[in-house]
């Protein structure tokens, strides 16, 4: 009766092989590029297609297209085929090569995978950004040579204001006594804390004197306008240290600026970044 026993467990044991063997077999190794695979984007390593680069959607969404994801794959198949490459080392992988990320607000060296959002062009191989053309109102080049340039020339209204020509230079404090001006915020940066999940903000008023209070708004994406409130300060800095924020993520902020003087609440936009998960920590 003993034997029956040995034989079950035996074709068992065979059919448990064979299905490793296929399992294994099916989860191929390559080059991954997909935005939500974190660390595992472009490696030195090659990674797992099933587990690392495209697991099961329904259980790792943070891997498919979403609003935090928006140039993820679609679905599985999508990704398999359009962010893996089978057997294929990253320096072979054009979205893994460095290039200048071009928005029409700024520039920026990164790898083709992290250059693929609404508004961003990637030119592959120019790491110094010299096929980017910035509006004459964000190049900081004084375009009609009239001694001051971008936000700093009245002739400019935005820094996507394609032309600078036809304004005068103001000087700080110009206008400042008069309730109709409206007074010019320059100089916005928006920068990433180091080692720390932090974007700081810096921005400049020429009625600082008169300021009382400055809004701080931000969407997420170089070209969005669904601007929300995440704070308001006294000062011309912030810093925004939201668990919302997210690293290889492109965020616009809107700073709006209020007088007990002046009646104008001007406003200035700048984009920023957190910059890769891999600094985070990285004093």
């Amino acid at each position: 009766m003993g034997k029956p026993k040995i034989c079950i467990f035996f074709i068992i044991s065979l059919s448990f092989f064979a299905i490793f063997s296929l399992n294994s077999f099916a989860d191929e190794r390559g080059t991954c590029t997909n935005p939500g695979a974190g660390t595992k984007i472009c490696g030195e390593n090659l990674v797992s297609r099933d587990n690392e680069c495209c697991p099961n959607q329904q259980q790792n969404p943070s891997y498919y297209r979403s609003a935090s994801n928006p140039t993820g794959p679609q679905n599985y198949n999508d990704c398999i085929a359009n962010f893996f490459f089978k057997d294929t080392d990253a320096s072979q992988v054009n979205d893994c090569k460095l290039g200048c990320c071009c928005t029409n607000l700024a520039k920026d060296v990164k790898i083709g995978a992290q250059c693929k959002g609404t508004g961003e062009t990637f030119h592959l191989g120019d790491t110094d950004c010299s096929e980017c053309t910035l509006p004459q109102c964000n190049d900081n080049i004084d375009n009609d040579n009239n001694q001051c340039k971008d936000l700093d020339d009245s002739g400019c209204s935005s820094p996507s204001d394609q032309t600078e020509a036809g304004g005068i230079c103001l000087g700080r404090g110009q206008g400042c006594q008069s309730t109709s001006y409206t007074p010019r915020l320059s100089s916005l940066r928006a920068e990433p804390v180091k080692g720390e999940r932090k974007i700081r903000l810096i921005w400049a008023d020429e009625c600082s004197q008169n300021a009382v209070s400055y809004e701080i708004r931000r969407c997420q994406g170089p070209n969005c306008q669904n601007f929300a409130l995440i704070a308001t300060s006294n000062t011309n800095s912030f810093t925004d240290s939201s668990n919302e924020l997210l690293f290889d993520a492109t965020y616009t902020y809107q700073i709006k600026s209020f007088y007990n003087l002046q009646t104008a609440n001007p406003t200035a936009t700048v984009l920023g970044q957190l910059g890769n998960f891999e600094c985070w920590n990285m004093l």
